[in-house]
């Protein structure tokens, strides 16, 4: 057999092993979905066709055990004493972090928001340490510039195996940090987006 005729081969091989494979979950997943009450078949249609990228296996088991919607939010509003934020995932636990902070670990990927406010002696963003290692970092940091809400932000993206964008922004002498990290190559911009434009300060 020549070369040529073998690499054929292999690849009739491995387009006919994901095809079946493709068939075989589509079949496991409409016996599962025909198993499931007319509410938790509602629920899992409406969650993939909205194009929600967390959907698919998060609350699967959740549906499957008690044939029921999910009790959990899969978003939450958060209120502090300094701010209001949107949390566009499902939260799993949220810690306190000094008079204002927030750390809040969510349901999906494992993802976490931070949210800090630093009471130091800033007048720019170059007076910021964080914000002056990422600069001197170009090939893993990009930094842009966005005006959101009447306020100027500082945002660096990490993507390089993990996830991570942090946004600065000068605050009263001090400055706010607010950050998206996660252990994925998935695209959150714009879970990151939603964050940064809810966020309010009530202070």
């Amino acid at each position: 057999m020549t070369k040529k005729k073998l690499l054929i081969l292999l690849l009739l091989i491995l387009i006919a092993v994901a095809v079946s494979g493709y068939y075989y979950l589509n079949k496991q997943d409409s016996a599962i979905i025909s198993g499931l009450s007319d509410r938790a078949k509602e629920y899992y249609f409406n969650r993939r066709n909205n194009n929600d990228w967390f959907w698919n296996g998060i609350y699967f088991d959740q549906l499957k055990r008690a044939d029921i919607a999910p009790t959990k939010p899969l978003s939450q509003s958060v209120t502090r004493k300094c701010f209001q934020v949107f949390i566009p995932f499902p939260v799993a636990s949220m810690m306190e972090n000094g008079e204002c902070g927030i750390v809040v670990s969510t349901n999906v990927i494992q993802s976490k928001v931070v949210i800090l406010f630093q009471k130091q002696e800033i007048n720019t963003f170059d007076d910021i340490s964080h914000v002056a290692m990422r600069r001197l970092d170009k090939k893993e940091y990009i930094e842009t510039k966005q005006h959101i809400n009447n306020r100027e932000y500082i945002v660096f993206k990490h993507d390089i195996f993990t996830y991570e964008k942090i946004a600065f922004s000068l605050n009263d002498g001090g400055y706010i940090s607010i950050s998206l990290v996660a252990p994925t190559n998935r695209n959150l911009d714009p879970q990151f987006l939603q964050i940064l434009n809810s966020f309010q300060l009530t202070m």
